[in-house]
């Protein structure tokens, strides 16, 4: 069911303008955020020291977390770079 959700809403984003675009991108980050922070504290209810069934170790939470947020953070940067009307955004961003 969620497939097909995600099929609907994807088959709709050439239709959205760029402000409900954007607004999306920062909520699924805001998502991906929470996940984030819950992998980087080793939230017990989330790993594998209580649901043993799931096959990756903890150490690799925290690894999983840092690599989540720097690919959600380029992702975030390319769609603000790419809508905004700033000329030397691009410059900005290497600057610093």
């Amino acid at each position: 069911m969620s497939t097909l959700g995600g099929i609907l809403v994807g088959s709709y984003i050439p239709l959205m303008n760029t402000s409900v675009k954007l607004g999306l991108l920062v909520l699924w980050m805001t998502a991906d955020s929470v996940v984030s922070i819950i992998l980087t504290i080793e939230w017990p209810y989330y790993s594998n020291s209580i649901y043993s069934i799931s096959p990756w170790p903890l150490d690799q939470e925290v690894l999983t977390a840092a690599l989540m947020f720097l690919v959600m953070t380029t992702f975030f940067i390319i769609a603000l770079s790419e809508n905004t009307k700033i000329v030397n955004f691009q410059a900005f961003i290497v600057s610093t």
